[in-house]
């Protein structure tokens, strides 16, 4: 099992680039953005779980006034869309359009994937389990 796995994200300073671009690491595991435009604050890509996405919108906040909030999912790997549940769904803490290949909904349910996140949660509950599920805001 990899160790690296964590609620934990680091915002990455910024190193020259655009400061409407934001980075942010799941420890060695992946890199997001959130990108701040002028009618939009875009998350690319959600995370690992809730707790993770949670921490994006967090760090958005300050942008949103004004601006909707829309997530894309760059691709369908579970460590860049299992935080998706906080945008997506009827209790959805912060609902937002998804915009994700039309595709990314038959590899998000691939039982390859459910069995992954079943071990996942088995394995590292304080990060994969029902207590990192959506809160309500």
């Amino acid at each position: 099992m990899d160790d690296s796995y964590s609620n934990q994200i680091e915002w990455i300073p910024n190193q020259g680039w655009d400061s409407r671009i934001h980075i942010a690491a799941n420890g060695d595991l992946v890199n997001v953005f959130v990108l701040v435009t002028e009618r939009y604050v875009i998350l690319v890509d959600t995370l690992i779980n809730p707790v993770t996405a949670r921490a994006l919108v967090e760090h958005a906040q300050p942008y949103l006034p004004g601006r909707q909030l829309l997530v894309i999912n760059s691709h369908s790997d579970w460590d860049h869309a299992w935080g998706n549940q906080v945008f997506a769904g009827a209790n959805a803490p912060y609902p937002a359009p998804i915009i994700a290949h039309e595709k990314s909904w038959s590899q998000y349910n691939r039982q390859e994937n459910i069995d992954f996140l079943q071990k996942l949660q088995a394995e590292q509950p304080t990060v994969f389990g029902m207590s990192s599920s959506p809160k309500p805001r």
